[in-house]
């Protein structure tokens, strides 16, 4: 019994990090044989392999409408009869949404992406996502903010079920945190795109230079010359340790590394990064947007700021100097994180989910 799984954009990041985790919860736990199918040449394909899973390459990003991804998509269906599909994202919902029949067809809404966009886009953003939830038997959000934007975008009512499971995070081997030398270290960690707004971490630093700060930025993606150039405009190339992407785990050590996370995003479903250093015990400020507002409790499990304005930020990383605050704050989002986003509890929603869709007993 074949379940192929699908992530158009199979390059280092939660979105990848959240789709191995499945195949190796379904391998391990249920008689199946797990595909995936991500673009050609990506980490994902890589990783998934070495755990076991069989992968198939495709360039998903030349054209969205390519029909030539559509009709390979579609040969493919046809060689392998799987018995269920899960495809994660529009980028791959889409294609699968015609090339799919007669068996489960599962999508994940990974943050929806038409947020900030021109209209004609925006517009066109919705209508596909539309078709991918119209298409699949069930839509999986990842927050109950996603599910909530999608009642507003007209996207919901033309989902046949719908269902929120919240991204986990596998807390085993997690590195713990150590923080720096002079506990002035501060992190970014994700892609370097519009919506995690990797600009605004260099404005917050510029803000608190004069007490010492530097930062980590541990990622890659379009806006890393642009965070080059501004880094060096503002005075700060010598305070910004630029790491690239890193493998997962690598990535995490080096934000146990630091002692706050600062997530700057402008939109998001639910990130792992936050969960991520809620795990191992680095504090975390935020932008209150999107699942980042259920996965953070203003005050008790970490801090949250209403508007891209860098002196709030600057104020929210100071107050972490304070032993008792940040103490308090860590203590209590690794309780929220063991309660709500550790892997296991998430893992077995999807294997309870998996085993009906399958029929499997």
């Amino acid at each position: 019994m074949i379940v192929l799984q699908a992530v158009a954009d199979g390059r280092l990041g939660g979105g990848t990090t959240h789709v191995l985790q499945l195949i190796e919860a379904l391998q391990d736990a249920l008689p199946v044989e797990v595909h995936l199918l991500s673009q050609a040449g990506s980490p994902a394909l890589a990783e998934a392999g070495e755990r076991g899973a069989v992968c198939h390459g495709l360039d998903f990003f030349a054209s969205r409408l390519d029909p030539r991804l559509w009709l390979r998509i579609r040969a493919l269906l046809g060689d392998l009869r799987p018995a269920l599909v899960h495809a994660h994202g529009a980028r791959a919902g889409l294609p699968l949404s015609f090339a799919v029949r007669g068996v489960p067809f599962l999508y994940s809404v990974h943050g929806y992406h038409f947020i900030g966009k021109p209209p004609l886009v925006r517009h066109l953003a919705i209508a596909a996502e539309r078709r991918c939830s119209a298409r699949a038997d069930l839509t999986v959000f990842v927050s109950r903010h996603d599910r909530d934007l999608a009642a507003r975008s007209g996207i919901l009512k033309a989902c046949r079920r719908h269902k929120v499971i919240p991204n986990g995070v596998d807390p085993a081997g997690l590195p713990g945190a150590v923080g720096s030398h002079d506990g002035r270290r501060l992190a970014f960690l994700g892609r370097f795109s519009a919506e995690k707004n990797p600009l605004l971490a260099l404005e917050v630093l510029d803000r608190v230079r004069a007490d010492g700060y530097r930062l980590r930025m541990i990622g890659d993606g379009p806006l890393v010359e642009a965070v080059r150039r501004r880094a060096t405009e503002l005075g700060l190339a010598d305070r910004v340790e630029l790491v690239g992407a890193r493998p997962r785990m690598q990535a995490l050590q080096d934000l146990s590394e630091c002692d706050a996370l600062v997530v700057p995003s402008l939109w998001e479903g639910m990130p792992m990064a936050p969960l991520e250093a809620m795990a191992i015990g680095v504090p975390v400020v935020a932008s209150a947007v999107g699942g980042l507002t259920e996965a953070i409790e203003h005050g008790r499990t970490g801090l949250l700021i209403a508007s891209p304005d860098p002196a709030s930020y600057a104020d929210a990383v100071r107050a972490l100097e304070q032993t008792e605050t940040r103490a308090r704050l860590v203590t209590a989002a690794r309780r929220v994180f063991e309660e709500r986003y550790a892997w296991p509890f998430t893992r077995q929603i999807y294997l309870d989910l998996y085993r009906s869709a399958l029929g499997i007993g």
